[in-house]
């Protein structure tokens, strides 16, 4: 059965809940003729009240351009991030991540630099679930000092919440009525790690993750500081993922924030190449940082194209002639040359199976009978 919306003509969709069932039009919400003005706005206030301040009236773009233009917010790190956006840094596990966004917190509470970036001074809110609060101030303290810069009171606060079983949804309204009360506000608030703040949520699902990333959108929203928090890779070989593909769980995880610092382990120990996804700043090409502890620096000695591999050989297809490379004129058995072909090229095992069938089938392997072990062919 089909029915027109006797309102305003389109076709009506019938929805229910297993007990009874109803008609609605697709285009309710704006069906002119359902909703005047007055009762637009009513229904706009009701949206407001169920999902919060996300809900903007909508404007006349002509309104917001030309000689109406506003000035965007400034730059918290220059070139990086803006104020009330969302920032993201994605590393390896215990690649340091903690260290870099204390001294993100510092060079943004003095005003300093991050990176050889300049950082717009503004105050801080370090919302720690790893470290106990001694370890944490041990911290902030060896970075100060080998930063040779003071913190000014109230500057950098910390709310240490290791042990506390939080949600973002529980905290959010806290650090909004903490930002509310502080003299100018948070410019920066960092939530360290992403994943203790996850709850019962699986970072594998695009619904959860994009929840959770409407709440800190919330948050940004209301104080005007950038959310900034850390989060870790996927398991495997990250250097054959793409940048924005390399954070574990969902792919929004990467596309969500808008500015997002991967760092990703360079052949030279201790250091790390940073790639830079940014949504509203010109593209920044990749560089190198070094962690000379406790601090991170820039390294422009470094080529960003030396990443570390964990198998140094990879190659994308393997082919009989890579077998009979590895092959002596001495017998070996066909697991201990297969084992060594997926060791060097981190190929897998049916690749590397099906490649030395071929190298068989192409009379370049000579085997004993019953075929338990092989050598290179000798030629006639």
């Amino acid at each position: 059965m089909i029915k027109d919306c006797p309102n305003c003509g389109k076709q009506m969709i019938l929805e229910g809940n297993g007990k009874i069932s109803w008609w609605r039009c697709p285009d309710e919400m704006f069906c002119k003729n359902v909703y005047t003005e007055e009762t637009l706005a009513e229904k706009h206030e009701e949206l407001r009240r169920e999902y919060g301040a996300v809900i903007p009236y909508p404007s006349d773009i002509k309104n917001i351009t030309g000689d109406k233009l506003e000035d965007l917010p400034t730059d918290l790190i220059e070139g990086i991030v803006r104020k009330g956006d969302k920032l993201t840094i994605v590393a390896p596990s215990k690649a340091n991540k903690t260290h870099m966004l204390i001294q993100l917190a510092i060079s943004v509470s003095t005003g300093g630099y991050f990176m050889d970036r300049a950082c717009e001074q503004s105050n801080v809110l370090f919302i720690d679930t790893e470290l106990q609060k001694n370890s944490h101030a041990h911290r902030v303290d060896k970075i100060k000092n080998a930063l040779k810069c003071g913190l000014d009171d109230g500057a950098y606060d910390l709310l240490p919440l290791r042990g506390v079983s939080v949600t973002v949804e529980s905290i959010a309204d806290f650090i909004i009525r903490c930002s509310e009360k502080k003299t100018d506000g948070y410019g920066l608030i960092i939530l360290d790690p992403l994943y203790r703040f996850l709850a019962e949520r699986d970072e594998n699902s695009a619904t959860a993750m994009a929840s959770l990333f409407c709440e800190l959108e919330r948050i940004a929203q209301s104080t005007g500081a950038v959310i900034a928090y850390s989060h870790h890779f996927a398991k495997g070989d990250a250097t054959v993922k793409e940048a924005i593909d390399r954070p574990s769980g969902s792919g929004v995880v990467g596309r969500d924030a808008d500015a997002m610092l991967v760092f990703t382990r360079h052949e030279e120990e201790g250091s790390f190449t940073v790639n830079t996804i940014l949504r509203d700043h010109p593209p920044v090409d990749p560089f190198v940082v070094t962690v000379d502890y406790p601090l991170v620096h820039v390294d422009p000695e470094l080529d960003p194209e030396d990443l570390r591999h964990p198998k140094k050989n990879l190659v994308k297809q393997i082919t009989p002639d890579n077998v009979m490379s590895y092959l002596t004129d001495f017998l070996q058995t066909r697991e201990e040359i297969e084992y060594k072909i997926r060791e060097d090229t981190g190929r897998g095992k049916n690749a590397v199976r099906k490649a030395f069938h071929d190298a068989i089938e192409l009379m370049h392997v000579e085997g004993t009978h019953p075929g338990k072990k092989y050598r290179r062919k000798f030629n006639d």
